[in-house]
C-alpha cells in the first residue's frame, strides 16, 4: 500500500517530517495533486491512503467579488473530488486538522463548509492533543468518532544543533550581557506580538531585550509593531525570513522563547524551546499546555503575559533541561510515525515494502 501526500503540502515541515519517518519504516510514499477525479482514479488503481493537511491552500483566492466566486467554484470542486475519492473509489482519507479553521480567513463561512466536508469524507481525523479533540468534537460533533490524537513531531534533524550563546550573539550583532526574550516565526496578527511589545515596555528591565524575528509577507504588520515599539532601544525587530540553516543561530542566542498567541490550536513553534532547551512563555490555550512540560515553561492565563515575562527568569536551568528532554522524547519522529502506521494508516505489516 502507498501513502499519498499532496505535493504542495510537502513543502511544509510537518509533512516533510512525516514522509521522512514513513520512509525510514520502509513505507512507500508518493506525491499527488489536490483531489480530482483523475488523481483519485490513480490512487484507487495503485491502492493507497490519501493524507491531506490544509485544504484551504486549494481554494483561497483573496478578497474581491471575482476572487470570491472563483474560491467558491474551487471549493465545490474540492468537495466533489473528495467525495468521489472516498465514496466512489473507496480510498481511505486521512485529514490532519491543525486548526479548527484557517488563520487570517476572508470567508470563514466557506472554510467551515469545506472543513466539514473534508472531515465528512475522511476515515480518520488527526489532531495533536486531547484539548484539540474536545474542540473538534464541539465544533464538528457529527464526526467525533473519527478523531485520533497523535502528537506533532519535534524538529530534531530539521534545524541545526544548539550553539554557544555568546558566539551567536557576536555573529548576530546582539548585546552580550543582557537577558534576551525572543519571538521567532511568521509575524501574524493572531500571534499577539503587539501585546507582547506593550507588555515588555511595561515590565522589561534596563538589562532586558526583546528580539522579534520573522517576516510578515508584505502585509505591513511589522510596521505597526515598530510604531508601538516607538523609540525603545530595548526592542529589536528583524523583519526577515530566516532560512532553516540559520534557525539555530537565533534560538541559541536567546534566554527564552515567547509565543504570546491570541488564537492557536497547535503550535510547532513551542517545540523549538524544547529542542534548544530554553524556557518558554506561552498562553494556556489550545494544545500548548499539553505540548510542553511545566518544568520548562511559564504558561499563563488571559491577562497574565506581563507577569509571565517576570516569572520566566525564576526557572532553574536543570529543570528546564529535564523538561525539554521529556518533551523531545514523547514527540520523537519515531514515536509519531509508529502511531500513524498502527492507528491511522492501517497497520505496519500491510504498509511495509
Amino acid at each position: 500500500m502507498n501513502i499519498y501526500f499532496i505535493k504542495f503540502e510537502s513543502n511544509y515541515h510537518y509533512v516533510r517530517l512525516i514522509i521522512k519517518g514513513l520512509k525510514q519504516k520502509g513505507v512507500i510514499v508518493r506525491k499527488t495533486t489536490y483531489p480530482s477525479p483523475m488523481s483519485s482514479f490513480s490512487i484507487a488503481v495503485n491502492g493507497g491512503v490519501f493524507h491531506i493537511n490544509w485544504p484551504e491552500f486549494y481554494y483561497k483566492m483573496g478578497k474581491g467579488l471575482i476572487k470570491m466566486l472563483v474560491s467558491i467554484m474551487l471549493a465545490l470542486s474540492l468537495i466533489i473530488s473528495m467525495m468521489i475519492m472516498r465514496f466512489l473509489f473507496g480510498i481511505r482519507v486521512v485529514f490532519s486538522l491543525h486548526n479548527l479553521l484557517p488563520h487570517n480567513s476572508e470567508r470563514r463561512w466557506l472554510d467551515r463548509i469545506v472543513y466539514s466536508a473534508v472531515i465528512f469524507c475522511s476515515s480518520s481525523v488527526i489532531c495533536h492533543c486531547i484539548k484539540a479533540r474536545e474542540l473538534i468534537n464541539e465544533h464538528y460533533p457529527t464526526y467525533s468518532g473519527k478523531v485520533i490524537v497523535i502528537p506533532h513531531p519535534n524538529f530534531m534533524g530539521v534545524y541545526g544543533d544548539k550553539m554557544n550563546k555568546y558566539e551567536m550573539r557576536d555573529i548576530l550583532n546582539l548585546p552580550q550581557d543582557v537577558y534576551i526574550y525572543i519571538f521567532f516565526g511568521k509575524v501574524r496578527a493572531y500571534k499577539g506580538i503587539k501585546e507582547l511589545v506593550k507588555e515588555f515596555r511595561e515590565v522589561g528591565g534596563t538589562e532586558d531585550r526583546l528580539l522579534i524575528v520573522g517576516s510578515d509577507d508584505g502585509t505591513g504588520y511589522i510596521e505597526e509593531i515598530k510604531r508601538i515599539a516607538g523609540d525603545d532601544k530595548r526592542i529589536m525587530i528583524r523583519g526577515i525570513w530566516v532560512l532553516d540553516e540559520f534557525v539555530n543561530l537565533y534560538m541559541s542566542c536567546a534566554d527564552c522563547l515567547v509565543l504570546p498567541y491570541r488564537d492557536i490550536l497547535t503550535s510547532g513553534g513551542v517545540l523549538l524551546s524544547a529542542q534548544y532547551c530554553i524556557p518558554l512563555v506561552a498562553p494556556a490555550i489550545g494544545c500548548i499546555p499539553e505540548q510542553v512540560d511545566g518544568r520548562m515553561a511559564v504558561i499563563y492565563d488571559e491577562g497574565g503575559l506581563g507577569d509571565a515575562l517576570r516569572r520566566i527568569k525564576g526557572l532553574k536551568e536543570r529543570e528546564v533541561i529535564e523538561g525539554s528532554r521529556a518533551v523531545m522524547e514523547r514527540t520523537a519522529l519515531d514515536v509519531v510515525t509508529n502511531r500513524l502506521i498502527e492507528d491511522v494508516y492501517g497497520g505496519g505489516e500491510e504498509l511495509s515494502c
